[in-house]
């Protein structure tokens, strides 16, 4: 198992992913994959930048996420191809001739220099069954076509993006419990997004209480929490199905209201639309590009959900169908924050379920109250396993970048603790330097671009390249219009500019 791999079944809601499995199989792994904190923070971003601009957005990155990895599947396909035509192990293993020496290269081995000293001595007539194509991870495609130092600029970027996860992931757990749990000497009823008052106080007490609970989960390795990540998932899917029946059945009844008192519709009477909600705002545009992208990341679990296809000529289509249905989902779910909370939309959504009420005089009921804190707990479980799986895949990661001298002075088990360890830092420092979600996001999308754009975009130059210098097909079995290399150059540049004023709005606030 790689970095990789392991990342696709941390975000997959622990459903295991074996091979050949059913194209539902694969269709529902891949929405876990894709699903994430990003939900909670769509509804905001789209509508701080306005129902044109945020659907806009959120359909280009859905064809550009669908596309590269489309780029890194094919990607994948040309590996397997090559590794074919030479007979270096895993699709074809042959008995080397009488004149031969025995396999050309190994696997560990591979190298674009080395594919280009080869000779086309042993090319095979026919290429692979589509179920023989090898299991490549990203960072082993960066090894093969791009070089080492590129490999490790990946998995630093996949890294970091991941460690910006996991700080969300903190930020959302603290966040829900200073809602839901009163703390002597802070001014609970007034504790919501942004802070305010001795609202930050009681959140850094919770980033304690996160960290000391973590702490001792992650380094006792408690395998029942593991086990019930699939709960947690299903709860997650219940959970936000619920919150967009509220939503329908509130804004016939009544108008929101936050905890001021501010109300988010100046209409007397029903459905109660929100005010102030707008087409475009592009002074919004970096928030919502960081969250388009972070909101729409599989390229971590490509290889893994392939390998789970049994009909893996169809991926295309499971790839798209699964966008096209999280696309849909924040599409609804984001509109329907915007049009019943309008600019009261907070940047986790759940906790404007604090004031949620169908009463006229918006007092809250037994039921609402049950309501609010279902709605506001489910992330607080499911972000708890995910944390556990993410240390323990990050620590992984960082043991194996350990030099073998370095690690032959530590116990393996220490040496596991340790790295651990620093895996599970870097969030808690950020969840105690910052709740603000928008800057977290903001680190997110930024990694995530060179995760889901860039990397796939020079893989695929690359592999087409080292195709035609070697003189074997760059054609896949997952070819389409996306896949020249034009296509590709003209993604780039698209990007770039789009990556610049990304930048620039973060810096500019």
């Amino acid at each position: 198992y790689s970095f990789c791999t392991l990342l696709a079944e941390a975000g997959g809601g622990g459903l295991e992913m074996s091979s050949k499995e059913s194209m539902w199989t694969a269709y529902v792994l891949t929405i876990n994959v894709v699903f994430g904190s990003g939900v909670l923070a769509m509804p905001h971003a789209i509508q701080k930048a306005g129902f044109l601009l945020g659907e806009m957005m959120l359909g280009a990155v859905t064809v550009v996420a669908w596309a590269t990895v489309m780029w890194t599947i094919e990607t994948i396909s040309r590996l397997s191809y090559i590794k074919y035509l030479w007979g270096m192990g895993e699709v074809v293993q042959r008995e080397p001739e009488d004149d031969e020496e025995g396999p050309l290269v190994s696997q560990d081995e591979f190298s674009p220099e080395l594919v280009l000293e080869l000779v086309d001595n042993n090319i095979a007539d026919s290429k692979p069954e589509m179920d023989q194509i090898c299991r490549w991870e990203v960072n082993e495609l960066c090894q093969a076509f791009l070089g080492t130092r590129w490999a490790m600029a990946y998995d630093a970027c996949l890294t970091i993006y991941t460690w910006a996860v996991m700080w969300l992931y903190v930020t959302v757990w603290c966040q829900a419990f200073v809602t839901m749990v009163p703390i002597a000497g802070t001014s609970f009823q007034e504790c919501n997004t942004p802070f305010k008052g001795d609202c930050e106080t009681s959140y850094r007490i919770f980033v304690g209480v996160f960290t000391v609970a973590m702490a001792v989960l992650c380094i006792r390795q408690w395998k029942a929490f593991e086990k019930i990540q699939g709960f947690f998932t299903i709860f997650a899917y219940v959970c936000l199905v619920i919150m967009l029946t509220s939503i329908i059945v509130a804004v016939n009844k009544v108008p929101y209201i936050d905890s001021d008192g501010v109300l988010a519709s100046n209409r007397s009477s029903a459905p109660y639309w929100a005010s102030g909600n707008k087409a475009a705002d592009f002074s919004q545009f970096g928030s919502l590009f960081g969250t388009c992208i972070f909101s729409q990341m599989a390229h971590q679990g490509t290889s893994q959900i392939l390998s789970s296809m049994s009909r893996k000529e169809k991926a295309g289509q499971l790839f798209a169908f699964a966008f096209l249905t999280t696309t849909m989902f924040y599409t609804v779910l984001s509109v329907a924050a915007a049009v019943y909370f309008g600019d009261l939309v907070n940047d986790i959504v759940t906790l404007n379920w604090e004031t949620y009420s169908i009463n006229d005089d918006h007092s809250k009921t037994t039921f609402t109250k049950l309501l609010f804190c279902l709605i506001v707990i489910f992330p607080v479980g499911t972000t708890s396993a995910a944390y556990m799986f993410f240390v323990k895949t990050i620590g992984q990661q960082l043991q194996h970048w350990v030099p073998p001298e370095t690690a032959s002075r530590f116990n393996p088990q220490t040496l596991t603790v340790i790295c651990k360890v620093v895996a599970f830092t870097p969030p808690i420092i950020g969840g105690l330097i910052s709740g603000n979600v928008k800057t977290i996001v903001n680190v997110a999308g930024l990694f995530g671009f060179f995760v889901m754009i860039i990397f796939p975009s020079m893989l695929q130059i690359s592999s087409i390249n080292v195709c035609k210098r070697i003189g074997c097909s760059a054609t896949t079995p997952f070819q389409g219009f996306y896949s020249s290399i034009l296509a590709v150059y003209c993604l780039l540049v698209v990007g770039t500019a789009g990556l610049g004023l990304y930048v620039y709005n973060i810096i500019t606030g």
